[in-house]
């Protein structure tokens, strides 16, 4: 079972595929909003590990997921605002600084 951190561009591409699949290469980068590069390698790494498959065809390119058994990790990004603005920042202890090591 492919395991995908949450925020990657690689779990983020993941996750519009899973509910929409197949999707057109230009169609998935406006949606992500990523320059074709960065999909492009993106892409590239999934299709290696078998998750997705890239259709090439005359006039543009059709990404498909292969694989519905994926696992994601990692801590969503309203996750993280949630506990900010549950603890706050860290505060600051003068005169600490930091772990002593021998």
């Amino acid at each position: 079972m492919p395991q995908l951190n949450h925020d990657s561009t690689e779990g983020r591409i993941v996750r519009v595929l899973l509910k929409c699949s197949p999707l057109t290469f230009s169609g998935l980068a406006k949606e992500l909003k990523l320059r074709d590069s960065e999909l492009d390698n993106a892409l590239k790494k999934l299709s290696v590990s078998g998750v997705i498959e890239v259709d090439p065809l005359p006039d543009e390119k059709f990404v498909r997921l292969l694989r519905r058994d994926i696992r994601f990790f990692g801590i969503r990004g309203q996750q993280k605002e949630e506990i900010k603005k549950r603890f706050g920042k860290k505060e600051h202890i003068p005169g600490y600084e930091g772990p002593m090591y021998a």
